[in-house]
């Protein structure tokens, strides 16, 4: 977890002993964390250099990271995509280089000439996705292999992996939203659209196991699932929400979804991948609900306007609502979701929290206010920050 401050940054690492580990950067300008969550990158004001910390043992790692390119500054920086195999940077002078981080130390693997726009690794570190000024392209990490997918550049766009690196997916501003489902060459790669027009404001998530999808967009949420029809595999449409135009998803596993929208209501979904299915439950019909997230096992953690936390869960036969309530805040909280596969809950706002306690216990125990009662429950990262 990185929390940007004014000051200076902090980097916080979970085990899963239940011990939580520090790191202060004083010295950052910014902090990219890698979409693994093992490994970081932090920009410092020494000379435009960077510092690579990867998670190690119970604590951090520096590693050794090369000069910076081509006189490369913090502010200067155009574009920087990480995650823990890969890291990707550019200037506006170029070129784009791929460093392999698999390694004792980074090495450099591949260096592209051109600026591009934005970038985009895969989970596995194997492809790297560029819009460039000319049109997108994919990029092998391993070999010169490239493919241009489309001849144009994309504006305003969302470029994103499914977690198993099993599909690419492009949504922009001038384009119909297509999908790219990956092969071991890039030759083999097979294209497919999802119906959805163009958007100014267009954002995708997937399920752990890419098996699931939802887009929010201008013309609302929509859930996807993965087939495989005659010939291919292809995104079918399962369920479609015209009037929640933006928001969040939060997939538990391949069976649960919570999605959350300033426009609509708070929706838990149970999905059937062996069917196809996803059926839909309002958690909050009235606008009192705020925020909503969902730990892997199905549990649901709602946040009303007034501060109260509750747990939902499902049974056989419906949820319990309006749920059990764990907590009263008084103060703001602008992110609520599960951390360490659900063994802790994260509540950031006016104050960063981590609540990491034993769920079951806690709804035990929990007949107050949890805040004065059970503070060994709670460890606080951060305050006013």
């Amino acid at each position: 977890l990185v929390l940007s401050g004014a000051v200076h940054d902090r980097l916080f690492r979970f085990g899963s002993d239940g011990s939580i580990e520090a790191l202060r950067l004083p010295q950052a300008r910014e902090v990219y964390l890698g979409l693994g969550g093992e490994t970081a990158l932090a920009s410092t004001g020494r000379g435009g250099s960077f510092e690579l910390w990867s998670a190690e043992g119970g604590g951090f790692r520096l590693r050794s990271l090369p000069g910076a390119p081509y006189g490369l500054q913090p502010s200067s920086l155009l574009r920087l995509a990480i995650n823990d195999g890969l890291l990707a940077w550019s200037t506006w002078r170029g070129p784009l280089q791929m460093w392999d981080l698999t390694g004792e130390e980074p090495a450099l693997a591949r260096e592209i000439e051109g600026s591009p726009l934005s970038c985009t690794p895969s989970p596995d570190a194997r492809w790297l996705a560029v819009n460039g000024r000319s049109g997108l392209y994919a990029y092998s990490t391993s070999s010169d292999a490239r493919r241009e997918l489309l001849a144009r550049a994309l504006d305003s766009e969302t470029l994103a992996f499914s977690p198993d690196a099993g599909a690419l997916v492009a949504h922009a501003k001038n384009l119909h939203a297509r999908v790219w489902f990956t092969a071991a060459e890039l030759t083999d790669w097979t294209e497919s659209t999802l119906g959805l027009p163009a958007d100014t404001a267009p954002s995708v998530t997937f399920s752990p196991s890419g098996q699931w999808m939802t887009t929010w967009s201008l013309t609302g949420l929509r859930l996807w699932r993965l087939a495989a029809p005659e010939g291919g595999r292809a995104f079918e449409p399962v369920a479609h929400l015209p009037d929640a135009s933006s928001g969040h998803s939060y997939f538990a596993s391949g069976a649960w979804l919570v999605t959350t929208s300033a426009s609509g209501p708070v929706v838990a979904w149970e999905l059937d991948t062996v069917a196809g299915t996803a059926r839909p439950t309002e958690l909050g019909t009235d606008g009192t609900l705020a925020r909503a997230t969902i730990a892997p096992d199905g549990t649901v953690v709602t946040l009303d306007r007034e501060g109260g936390i509750r747990l939902v869960r499902r049974s056989a036969e419906s949820w319990n609502l309006p749920g059990v309530e764990l907590a009263r805040l008084d103060d703001r909280v602008d992110v609520l979701r599960f951390l360490d596969g659900g063994e802790r809950l994260l509540c950031a706002g006016d104050r960063v929290r981590v609540f990491t306690t034993d769920l079951d216990a806690l709804v035990e125990r929990s007949r107050d206010h949890l805040e004065k009662q059970h503070a060994e429950t709670i460890t606080e990262l951060a305050r006013d920050w």
